[in-house]
Parts: C-alpha cells; structure tokens; sequence
C-alpha cells in the first residue's frame, strides 16, 4: 500500500513553515519512504521505537503521522542475524588441521541471514564446521506468532546429545528466530541446508513415487529474499483430473518450507471431492486469502477430504501475499495425501474472473477523520455487551457531509497491521453498534491485549478495490510511567500505572473490580541479563519476589494509579548497571483478557550517588583464617587467639549471624584455630563441626524445609558457600583436615548494619573496633573479646539454638493471585539483592529435614549438640610474634613469593587492581613469624585465590568477547586447593578440573587409592544410637581418603561386649556406603531385608557393631564401633576408654520390655512372681553346678591317670576363650569367637 504525506520542516513560527509531499509505502513491518533533494539546512526526524502510540481522545490525532508499533519489541523483528555462511551448513564438513570457529554469542533472539532453520536430525561430529555442532531437538512452531520450547543438543564423540538445554523458538511467517543462551564451550549451530533433505518419494504400495517437482525461488519487491519451493502446475492437481481405479495415486512428500505454483494458481478454497485432484485425499484450503498489501499475511485452515467428510484432518497453515500471487507455508504430511490447484485444466478455456459495476467512488478522506475509541458498553454480568469493545469514530472536515447520511458503509479493523475482520453495509446510525470491533473478534484471531488498533472506513459499493480512509493507530493496554528513570541501588521508586481501554467490571463502582499487577518473576528478569559468567543454572537461584499493586478497574483509565517497587541490592562491583523492571497481570477478577498481561519494560540506570568513587567503600569483604588473622569489612588487620565461641559477623536488624569456634589444636601451640563455623538465617542452620583431634568433620543443615529455607548452601569436596538471604556470600573450606578458613563477601543490602569480629562496614576505618557493648575499643584483642558468646547465646548448642530458631522469622511475600492474603503460594525465601552466578564447580545442598543416618527410615531428624564446655571462653595471653625455628623475614617472603608463583593465578591475580595480592603475601609471613612453620602457606594462597575468583565472578567488565580475556584464564585454572593436600601436589588443574597423578582420585586429587580410608575411631556421642527415638539404621563414619565409588561398602560386624571391650561375632554383611562429603561416609547398619524399625520389640538389649570402610571392596579401614540401645532401659557413656551401658534403677524388666518403676507392670504381684521365679531358678543353678563340679573333679582323676599326649586343646585355655556378656546374649557360634581386638587407647583416646 502507498500514501501520499505531507513532509514539514519546523520553524520559529510554525511547525511547518516549509512543506512537500512525499510518497510513503508499507513494506510489512516497515516503511520506506521517496525523498527529494533538500534546498535548505534540515534534518529528518526518528520516532523512538519504543512509543508506546496510544491516544487519550479525538484532538490527538494528526495527519500524516503515526506512533510506532507494538511489534518493536517482537523478536520477529528485533533480533540479531547470524550469517548464513556456507561452513555452518550441515554438509560443510571440518577438515584435518582446519581451524575450528566457535559461537561467541549472548543471550538473545537469533535468525539466519537467508532465514535457514537449526536443523532437526542431529549432524555428526565434524559436520557444519564444528567438532561440536548444535542441533534442535522437537518440532518448529507451525504457524505465524507460535512459540514453542526446543530442546538444543551438541553432538559428542559418543552421543547425539552429550549436553543440551531448551531454547524458546517463535515462527515470524516464513522464518523462525530463537531465543539463544550463551555458550560455556566450543560449539556452533548449525544450519539446514535450504530446500535439501528429507524430499524422499512415498514407498507406500499402490502410490505414485512420483512425488511434487520443486525448484527454488525469491521474489523481488516486498517479498525480497524468501526461498520459495515452485510446484508444477500439472493438470492432474485440478478437480477435472480423477483418480481412476486402476491408476497409481500420488502423494504430496514435501518439506517444510514456502511453496507456489509455478502458474500462480491458488489452492481450491471449495472443497472437492474423494479421487478428484488424482487423489483419495485431496488437500483444499478454508478461508479468505490476503489480498490488500503486499507482504499481508494470514492463516486459512487446510482441510483433508475423507469419504465421510469434506475436512476430516485440518490444520493451519500461513499464507502471504505477494506482487499479486499467493505463497504458502507447508509443513510434511503424515499420511498419503495430495493438494489441489484452482482453475482448470491446462489447455481448456473457461471464462476470466466478472467486472463489477465500481459504482459510487467517495473519497471519504476530504469530508471525514476516523478515530478508535475504547468502551464496555455494559457492566451487566449478563449482558453479551459487558466486554471490551473499539468504536470506529468519525469527526467532520467541512459542513456539508449531510448527503453521507444515505450511503451505508464499510469498517475494517486492524491490530498491529493485521486485517481483523471488515463489517460491510453498515447504515451510518449503525457504525457505532454495528461496526464496532469486540473482544471475541480479536480473541479468535489470537491476538492479545497490548496491541495497536486501527480503523478504516469507506462508502460501501461494488467496487472491493476501494480505498479506505484509516484512523491514527490506538494502543489498547497499559502503559507505565516513567519508562526510564535514575536511581541508586537498594532504594525505591515510585512507578505510576494506568489503563488505555476500560476494565469490563459488573454492576456499579461499589462492586470490586480488582486488577492485580505483580513484578514479573525475578528469574525472568535476571537472565534476559546475565553476565557472561553465569550458567543457566543462575535461573534456580531465586524465588519470585513480589512488588504488586491492586489497581480498581473502575479507575483505570481515569487516573494514574502508584506502584513503589524497591530495587534490590546488586551484589556485583559495578558501581553503575542499567536493571529492567517488568510488570504484569497476574489477575483480574472479571475480564479475562487481562489476565498474564504484560506491561511495557521500564529501563532503570542505577547511579549509586549513595556510593563514593573509592572502590572499597563499594565491596566489602571478610578474611579470617589460618592461626588466625582477621581481615575486617574496612580494611583493619589484626590477630586473636583465645579460645571459645565468637561472632564473627551480626546483622543488627535482623536475625543472620555467624559465629566460629576457635581452640588451640595441638596442646604445644600457642596459637589458635578455627574449628566450626555455624551460619545462621532466622530458623535455617548451617554447621561445619570438627573441633576433635583428629577432627570429625560434622556437616549439618538444621531446622530449614519448604517455606523457611533462608540459606542457599552450595558444597564442592571440602569447600562450601553459602548465601544469606541478603545476598552476602561466605565461603568455607577445610584446610588440610585440620581446621577451617572463611571468606565473606558483603552484599549492598548489608552497607551500615554489620557487627562482630569482621568489625562494621560503613568505609570508615576509625571505628571498626566497635564491641558487643557498644564501645568503640583502640585495641583489637579487648574489641574481640567482647564478641565472646555465652552459653545461652551458642549456636552449637542444641538447645540454646532451637530457642534461637523458634523466636526468629522473615516476612513473607505472596505470589500470584495471593496479594492481600496467605496462601501455599507464599514465598519466604527473603530475597533482598539480585542473584550472583552460582559457584559452577559445586553442588547446591538442598534443604531436608530428614537426617544422614536416615533417609528411608522414620524418626531421625537432622540433629547437632555439643557440651557447653566446647565453646568455653578461655582467655589466652598475647601471642609472641618472635621469628622462630631458624626463619626471619627475608626468608619467610622468599618462601611465600615462591610458592606463590609456583601457579599460574598469581600472575593473573596481580594484575587485577581490585586483589589485593600484598595482602595474601603479607598473612603468609605473618603465619611463619608466629607459627614457626610454613604449613599454612597453602592456606595463605587459597585466600588469594579465593579474593581474584571472587572477582572474576562478580565484575562482569573483566570478561571479554574472545578467550584471551584475564578473566577466562582464571576462571580455567581455579581448581580446588589447586590440586593440593596438605602442602603436596597430586594432580594438574586443566579447564577448572584437577587431573590426578597415577594413584589419586577425588576432586582436588587428596584420595591415595593404594591406601584405605583413614577413619577416626575416637568414640563420641555420634557412636551411640538411641532406639527409642530413632530407627538407628545408619552410622555416619568420619575421617579422610574416601572416594565416591561403586566400590564405596561398608562392612558391618556384630560383636559382643565383654568386660567393657568390644568383642567381634565373626559374623558380618556389608552395605552400599554414601559418601556425604569429602569426610564423611553414610553406612547403613542393616540390609533391605533386616531393616530396624522405630521402637524394636528388644528394647531391653544393647546391640554392638563394628564398622569399617572401604573405597575399592577389598582394603578396608580400622573399625569404629556402635551402641544401639533403648533409652528407656538403658544409659551408654564413654568413661576414659570404656563402654558404658547401664540399666536404669527407675525401671524394671517384664517379657524383655521396659517399664517406669510406677507401671502397673511392675506391680507387687508381679515382683513376688519375680521373685518366685529367680528363687526356684537359683535353685536349679545351684543343683546344676554342684554337677558340673562333680563331673569335673571326675575328669581330673581321670585325666591324671591318663597315659601319653592330649589331642585336644586344654580346657583352661578354652575357657578362658569364652567370656560372658552382661548385657546380651547373643547364639554361640559353630566355632568359638575369635576376639576382635581393639587397641583401646586408640580408639577411646580423646
């Protein structure tokens, strides 16, 4: 279509002093545009895209001018183009010594140049340019608008699918764009080779093989660049040809693509009948063809014919119009069938298509403008007029139009330049009923609220080639303002939103008509803009968080309505970032066309004006380690070392803490270390215990489930990070087995309310020594002591921190359709910053309730509890910082700089200005100087390593488009502990992955597989198990040089215990072990077949166990014994190196059960029965040993006569062998037992 508009240069004066016409033509989804020469200084005006082209009444119309269009922000047009090279094409194939290109791309909609598609059968290794090419799995969008989710694979050496991840793909009409994530590897989509593939003549018997001749083809004009397959215009495809008995049916085997017939013909929009078109089943079409512009597209539906009906199987299909002739989008057929062709056969002449009297020819354009205006005509809720509807107003030119009140008329609607529906012969007293355009017109068109509607009018005539005369576009939706603004992170805006078009509410204003609005999920929002770091897994890191407003329907396009929205602390270093906010409807009580409506996106630049331009006051962060040193939020350095439970970090306002252990591991040393580290976020608990020596290194998370699961906790082979719900980051690992290191890293959220042994956070160095009591100290040692925490305040302590837990809780939002009420889609997840990258070389530990030791069995809830006197405070006096053992400091620096520069981080690390590298150098030699040693020069490195990952991990401008960037080389080489164990290389860091020297396993190569698992033996409270509360069906063993395997078993030994000394049965079985984390194996204590139940029936006994690992099912490790007894009958304790397990005095026994001294079963009665009865069996005791004593006395009077050697074993040593157990006796076996001896210092030592 082309129209004539009048160009205007703007003056002083006028806004169009100067004036020319100029030609305008619509080409699809844009204009162009015949200029002249300009005479004068002047400049061409651009809309901006983003307009959102609705007006509020008639007077905002102009001549010649339009707003843009909604599909400004459709992918179909606004995404980015990759070029259709001939090496992407799937019978491109990668050469030997070829160099191989790779995909660099971001995150975004995706088309091919020449409109190609990703191709759906998988090509192989080699293919499209690539060793790694990348397929699309599924079934393309079939008609124009339709979205659909992929699924993308790259080919491996052994897999068609060796790794894979959706991808939302939407058909534009002749092309598909899709939407693609970055690339974590080397890999390249391919591309399908154009009208080449799956062509393939039908086998089926009684049909022609023969199947549709194609070429290729693109069209000029409008139609530029589509590839359209030409199909012979053979006679045997019109209804004239019918398929005879005794002929060979042809069938259609086509592939997807854009399709016409050589001669231009139409397919039949009548359908014909069964054997017509030389098939049994003929394909016609159903529906008008396009026809006004060209490039005007639609959809008609195709329709099979079948014996017992004219359209037995349909679908859709997308038509376009083209310079006059007709172009279909076809897709392959299932079955055997065939379409049809207009017109006649070649060679037989028939008659051209009628003129029809043009009569009357008005052009409305001089006598009337045409305007949309919105309306619910009724708010009956019964009323077939209560939905939203457009009016097609008219406003007069001139005076005389009265002689347009004889003809009737012509609407035609429009929405984002789509045809609608055209309401003809309409009397003018009707255009405002008759000629209205309701919501189930553009319902049924799949159009969607937020669109640009248009009218255009005409006087009603025969001649259908008439012109209209169209109103200026009106955006039908909401709209938001501002769409941008400025503000800095953490703080709050203020949004104002209203409606175009009138809610369809029932009955009066006094009736509810709630429409409710909600930010879209945070997840949608984060990864359209995730930094290249990031892996999709960014997408599980939150829960929606909610900013809604309720808006009144009755006001909507009245009057603005506000929406506060805070913006979320952003937890990367930029100090300056651009944040999107989207909005939409989550419900609307009585319109449905509102309902997952989307508002227009708001573009937010967030300035931090809040923010000084010195970095650090920008990041804070936390070190605290080795022997250890404290690394403060604002820059202070300082060592302390007595001993107790700390606070190591406080929020003031709410309740998120930690708090460490330190004590003193060696009884030699002088200084201190941490041991156990507890991070806490109101009920949610995480606990890395291993104060012991050897240490148990006990991981626990407690009292977080589905609703209050506040922590994220992320764990990687002694190395764990946890976020707290503000967004701040801790990360913990275990040094060498022997004590722990934290690095915290602050979010925005927390600027102003830190406290603790990290000091606070405000970029003022002078007062970081604030103590518990509110003092700000000059020393740092009478500053930390103040952070001592008591018993009533511990953590670690079971019931201090279940008091702890059960006062603490978060502020819920609701989600969805919940606003103003609770409902199970509530969300407690307390999210206050924007998601960080999760840690892409650890796992996510999920929350559970259910414990380690039993996970199948009911009753074993998660638990932790030490004594009071593992967390007492005892003050050590000031650690001499005197060089020892031979070290000074030349020599200390020489030995860290040397170590450090052993990997290949610490160059990369140096030349970041934002690590502090002196730093890492300087806590080396501080931990020779005081420490006398340099084993904690590791633990100095991995701090380092620990700061530059971090960030690498959080500064997105450090990541470039190719692979040389600083940050890739880092982000390649930071491999756990650097493939270190206690001070010795076992292995190589390659690509983020240790590979182990011959003879080491596990992820950071600690596991020396020619050795067992090194177990801790030491009993403690974890060796017993109480019946009466728990299934006891596993025991957790703990100690280093486990290995995740198939051969990973544990073997359970039943055993007796005599004289306080555990005793081995000789019987065994084994079980499947778990391996929990780098010190900790699962074993269960029984198989499938003998599993405990809760409350045995033998709660009077007290069972046994030995247990012992294995990594490779044949070396096993030293034993760790197990108790098992009932509460209620029994108390076990550890005394020195002894088992102790008594009965209760305040119980008594009756049938092997247990009962409370007051129970009736142990009534007098029944203690007369039992003494009754343990008389008469003292009795038979005492008749059965003087019997005993005889016939012994006889066998050593025989004996001492006997003559020549004994073939047996003398009866003293034998029983000496056999021992009697005091609280169980268990079957005899075959053969007497064998003792299982246990080295009782060793395994009782504390």
């Amino acid at each position: 279509m082309t129209s004539t508009m009048n160009a205007c240069t703007v003056g002083l004066s006028s806004n169009c002093s100067t004036s020319w016409n100029v030609t305008v033509k619509n080409c699809g989804y844009y204009n162009v545009a015949k200029l002249p020469p300009l005479h004068m200084c002047a400049k061409y005006c651009m809309e901006s895209m983003n307009s959102s082209g609705w007006n509020s009444n008639s007077s905002q119309w102009y001549s010649g001018m339009h707003t843009s269009p909604s599909y400004w922000n459709d992918p179909c047009y606004s995404y980015s183009i990759i070029s259709n090279d001939y090496d992407r094409a799937v019978d491109y194939i990668l050469m030997d010594g070829e160099t191989e290109y790779c995909d660099n791309i971001t995150l975004g909609w995706y088309g091919y140049m020449g409109y190609e598609n990703v191709p759906t059968k998988p090509p192989k290794p080699g293919q499209c340019g690539s060793s790694s090419p990348i397929w699309f799995e599924g079934t393309y969008p079939w008609y124009d608008g339709m979205t659909s989710t992929m699924n993308a694979c790259i080919v491996g050496l052994s897999s068609n699918c060796s790794t894979s991840w959706n991808v939302t793909v939407k058909n534009c009409g002749f092309y598909n764009v899709a939407k693609l994530p970055s690339l974590h590897m080397c890999a390249k989509y391919c591309m399908d080779t154009r009208n080449n593939s799956d062509m393939y003549p039908s086998t089926t018997q009684g049909h022609n093989s023969n199947w549709m001749n194609t070429t290729s083809s693109s069209f000029n004009g409008s139609c530029d660049s589509m590839y359209v397959n030409m199909i012979e215009s053979t006679d045997d495809r019109t209804i004239n040809s019918t398929l005879e008995d005794s002929s060979m049916e042809s069938c259609d085997n086509i592939t997807e693509g854009w399709y016409q017939y050589v001669g231009f013909e139409k397919i039949p929009t009548q359908s014909p009948l069964p054997g017509q078109c030389s098939s049994s089943s003929p394909i016609w079409l159903q529906g008008n063809y396009p026809k006004s512009f060209d490039g005007e597209m639609t959809i008609m539906k195709a329709c099979m014919v079948g014996t017992t009906s004219s359209c037995i199987k349909s679908w859709n299909v997308t038509v376009k119009y083209c310079s006059g002739h007709i172009v279909a989008y076809l897709k392959p057929l299932d079955t055997c069938a065939r379409y049809c062709k207009e017109g006649k056969a070649s060679g037989e002449k028939g008659s051209t298509t009628p003129s029809f009297n043009a009569g009357e020819n008005i052009d409305l354009n001089s006598y009337i403008g045409l305007y949309v205006e919105a309306e619910v005509p009724s708010h009956d809720t019964n009323s077939e007029d209560r939905q939203l509807m457009f009016k097609c107003k008219y406003w007069e030119k001139t005076d005389d139009t009265s002689f347009l009140d004889d003809y009737s008329y012509d609407v035609k609607w429009m929405i984002d330049d789509d045809e609608v529906i055209v309401k003809s012969d309409i009397k003018k007293a009707d255009l405002y009923t008759t000629g209205r355009l309701k919501s189930s017109d553009w319902s049924s068109r799949l159009k969607k609220i937020g669109f640009n509607v248009k009218c255009g009018g005409r006087v009603h005539s025969s001649d259908t080639g008439a012109s209209y005369v169209e109103s200026d576009v009106f955006f039908a939706g909401m709209d938001v303002w501002p769409k941008s603004m400025s503000i800095s992170s953490g703080q709050s805006a203020e949004i104002n939103v209203w409606s175009t078009v009138p809610v369809a509410c029932i009955g009066g204003s006094s009736n509810a008509c709630d429409v409710t609005i909600e930010m879209v999920d945070f997840n949608e929002q984060f990864t359209s803009g995730a930094p290249v770091y990031c892996n999709s897994s960014v997408t599980d890191l939150t829960k929606p968080s909610l900013c809604g407003l309720v808006l009144d329907g009755w006001k909507t396009n009245t009057e603005w309505q506000k929406l506060s929205v805070s913006l979320p602390a952003n937890s990367a270093q930029d100090q300056e970032y651009q944040a999107k906010l989207l909005l939409r409807v989550s419900s609307a009580s009585y319109d449905s066309v509102w309902t997952n409506y989307l508002l227009p996106e708001i573009s937010i630049s967030v300035v931090n004006e809040n923010v000084t331009d010195d970095y650090w006051m920008w990041y804070g962060s936390c070190f605290t380690g080795s022997d250890p040193w404290f690394s403060t939020f604002d820059w202070q350095w300082y060592g302390f070392h007595d001993e107790g439970e700390f606070t190591l970090y406080r929020h003031k306002t709410k309740p998120i803490e930690i708090n460490t252990i330190q004590r003193r591991r060696e009884s030699h040393h002088t200084w201190t270390e941490h041991c156990a580290i507890a991070v806490r976020a109101a009920s949610d608990v995480f606990i890395i215990y291993g104060c012991g020596n050897p240490p148990k290194w006990v991981v626990r998370r407690l009292g977080c489930s589905i609703g209050n699961e506040y922590l994220e906790v992320y764990s990687s082979w002694g190395s764990y990070e946890i976020v707290l719900p503000t967004g701040t980051r801790v990360h913990v690992w275990i040094s060498g087995n022997k004590m722990l290191n934290v690095y915290i890293t602050l979010s925005r959220a927390d600027l102003h309310e830190t406290e603790g042994l990290c000091g606070t956070w405000n970029g003022n160095y002078d007062d970081e020594f604030i103590g518990r009591d509110g003092n700000n100290y000059q020393e740092p040692t009478d500053f930390a002591r103040t952070w001592s925490v008591p018993e009533t305040e511990s953590l670690f302590i079971s019931k201090t921190r279940t008091e702890k837990m059960v006062q603490s809780f978060m502020y819920c939002s609701c989600l969805g359709q919940t606003l103003g009420e609770l409902s199970s889609e509530v969300d407690c997840s307390w999210k206050e910053s924007q998601p960080v990258c999760p840690p892409l070389d650890m796992n996510k530990k999920s929350c559970s309730v259910r414990s380690k030791r039993s996970t199948d069995d009911e009753g074993d809830e998660e638990s932790f509890d030490i004594s009071a006197d593992e967390i007492a405070y005892i003050e050590r006096p000031e650690v001499s910082m005197d060089w020892k053992n031979g070290w000074n400091a030349s020599s200390a620096e020489d030995a860290c700089n040397n170590n450090f520069k052993q990997s290949v981080l610490f160059d990369a690390c140096s030349s970041l200005s934002n690590v502090n590298t002196t730093a890492a150098i300087t806590n080396c030699i501080q931990n020779i100087q005081l420490s006398g040693t340099d084993e904690y020069m590791d633990d100095s490195f991995e701090l380092l390593k620990t700061e530059c990952a971090n960030e690498v991990r959080t500064n997105n401008t450090l990541w470039k488009d190719d692979d040389k960037s600083v940050a890739k080389l880092i982000d390649d080489n930071v491999c756990p502990f650097d493939c270190k164990y206690k001070g010795k290389k076992h292995g190589e860091c390659v690509k983020k992955i240790c590979n182990c020297y011959t003879g080491f396993a596990g992820k950071d190569c600690r596991v020396n597989m020619t050795a067992s698992p090194d177990v801790v033996k030491r009993i403690s409270d974890e060796s017993f198990c109480d019946k009466s509360i728990s299934s006891c069906g596993h025991i957790s063993i703990y100690g280093e040089n486990f290995y995740e395997s198939a051969n990973l078993l544990c073997r359970i030994e039943t055993a007796n215990n005599v004289n306080n000394e555990l005793v081995s049965t000789g019987t065994s079985f084994t079980t499947a072990g778990i391996l929990e984390d780098a010190g900790e194996v699962k074993c269960p204590l029984t198989t499938g077949s003998r599993r405990r139940k809760k409350r045995s029936t033998e709660s009077s006994t007290v069972t046994f166990q030995l247990v012992s690992v294995t990594n490779d099912g044949v070396t096993y490790s030293d034993t760790v014994a197990t108790a098992s007894y009932d509460s209620a009958c029994y108390t076990c304790t550890t005394n020195g190196s002894n088992v102790v397990c008594q009965l209760r005095s305040d119980i008594c026994v009756v049938d092997g059960s247990c009962y409370s001294s007051t129970s009736s079963e142990c009534s007098t009665d029944s203690d007369a029965a039992t003494a009754s009865l343990i008389w008469l069996v003292g009795v038979v005791i005492g008749l059965v040993t003087i019997c005993v004593i005889v016939f012994l006395a006889f066998k050593w009077y025989t004996k001492s006569k006997s003559v020549g050697p004994s073939n047996r074993k003398g009866d003293a040593e034998l029983q000496d062998r056999i021992k009697f157990d005091a609280y169980e006796i268990y079957p005899s076996p075959n053969v007497p037992p064998s003792y299982h001896q246990v080295d009782k210092k060793a395994l009782y030592d504390d």
